[in-house]
């Protein structure tokens, strides 16, 4: 799965909020942050749409959904069959349980 890539730029609060939002949803998912800044190509792609996640055939723009990501992994499965897991699209999503601080009455 490492033909993701999370296209963003130092400083972007927004960026920094989808690598969150990954790390929370998909932690198992590995991709690589590539900085726009450092190509003048990238700036022009994707410099109004950052944060933007690829699979290398399809983007998604942030804010990203669960259904939208794992659609990406779908579509990556379907190319590289040999090195998925068990990604199909009865694969059930990913949850994760959010725990909030108790406020004391």
């Amino acid at each position: 799965m490492s033909n993701f890539k999370l296209y963003g730029t130092l400083g972007c609060h927004l960026c920094e909020e989808a690598e969150s939002w990954l790390k929370h949803f998909f932690p198992w998912a590995s991709y690589m942050y590539v900085d726009i800044a450092c190509d003048e190509k990238l700036v022009e792609s994707f410099g109004l749409r950052i944060p933007v996640l690829s699979n290398g055939i399809d983007d998604v723009n942030w804010p990203f959904d669960i259904q939208q990501v794992h659609r990406l992994f779908l579509e990556q499965a379907a190319i590289e069959p040999q090195k998925t897991t068990t990604l199909s699209s009865e694969a059930p999503l990913p949850s994760r349980r959010v725990l909030l601080p108790r406020t004391e009455k």
